[in-house]
């Protein structure tokens, strides 16, 4: 699971402000025959399934490994991540700008 920060609009309350969390769970299946491979991947947010299909599709003229698939499934996940934590970015900074003004008020 990974949770994404939702973007943060600019408010004059930025301490009271809620905050929103999206979650991505993604389920990913792979079956591997001499002829053909399978992949299924559930719940996949939409950019990762746009990079994920981008880079299958760039493998299948060549002959595809089955293993070839796990890193370009991980490497989208991984960019989730990514993303991920640097939403987070945002709401600390939201809080350290909270912070500074009153601390200069009083």
């Amino acid at each position: 699971m990974i949770k994404q920060v939702q973007d943060l609009k600019d408010n004059s309350d930025l301490a009271n402000a809620p905050i929103q969390y999206d979650w991505d769970k993604i389920a990913v299946y792979t079956i591997s025959r001499a002829s053909h491979h399978l992949v299924l991947c559930f719940d996949v947010p939409p950019s990762a399934q746009e990079e994920i299909q981008k880079q299958l599709q760039d493998q299948r003229e060549g002959s595809l490994d089955p293993y070839q698939l796990h890193p370009v499934i991980i490497k989208a996940i991984l960019q989730l991540f990514d993303n991920s934590v640097w939403s987070l970015r945002h709401l600390i900074r939201r809080y350290e700008k909270v912070s500074f003004s009153q601390s200069v008020m009083g």
